[in-house]
């Protein structure tokens, strides 16, 4: 199965997962993702376990009415800090904690960052892509918009308080995509299985455990 076809199941497996673009009861969860998808170039530690090779993915649970703008040294943009946020690796049950994060954009550079909140470490700084030029963060990146690109993965030694580490790599093949926040109704979640069930048979990993995500 080639590259784009796994991206484009794994954007529509998320956007099944995470209710299909329903609006939550504020109208403003949304989920930002970063993507590392299998075969995978990064490695780290998930609960004590090394991994590699696998495809991993790191979900901020955050609210498109938090989203302020800034400028600085770098451009201008915008950001929103995060309290929760979750890690999913291979086939394994994600992993939510409750820390602080910001992701941001740049729309200078068109670039995306994880980072340890106002003034922390950068995380994960990518990818870039010509979507981010103009975007303020409070509308989804959808299945056909998947941003596609290298990212530096950083500074993850330094995150002793969080069960995962990354180890530090350059020019990681990252995906990063914002589907709507929203639990599935009932009927929404075995149709999420069936389609888990069929890409996995393709050897696509996807976080399966979000079908029991709760946001705090």
């Amino acid at each position: 199965m080639n590259t784009c076809l796994r991206l484009a199941a794994l954007a529509l497996t998320v956007y099944v997962l995470s209710g299909a673009g329903v609006k939550t009861s504020n109208g403003a969860a949304m989920d930002y993702y970063f993507g590392f998808p299998a075969p995978s170039q990064v490695s780290g530690t998930f609960a004590g376990e090394p991994f590699s090779g696998v495809g991993s993915y790191i979900i901020a649970l955050g609210d498109t009415a938090n989203v302020h703008s800034y400028t600085d040294g770098t451009g201008t943009g915008y950001y929103v800090d995060v309290t929760q946020v979750g890690f999913h690796v291979d086939l394994l049950v994600t992993e939510f904690v409750n820390a602080n994060f910001r992701v941001s954009v740049n729309n200078t550079n068109s670039t995306v960052e994880l980072s340890r909140g106002a003034g922390g470490d950068v995380l994960i700084l990518g990818p870039s892509g010509p979507t981010f030029a103009n975007w303020d963060m409070t509308t989804p990146i959808d299945s056909y918009h998947v941003v596609i690109g290298p990212a530096q993965v950083m500074n993850w030694a330094a995150q002793s308080d969080l069960p995962w580490q990354y180890n530090d790599r350059s020019n990681a093949s990252a995906v990063f995509f914002t589907p709507p926040a929203a639990a599935p109704e009932p009927a929404g979640v075995t149709l999420a299985a069936a389609g888990i069930a069929g890409l996995l048979a393709m050897r696509w990993r996807l976080p399966t455990a979000c079908l029991r995500r709760q946001r705090n």
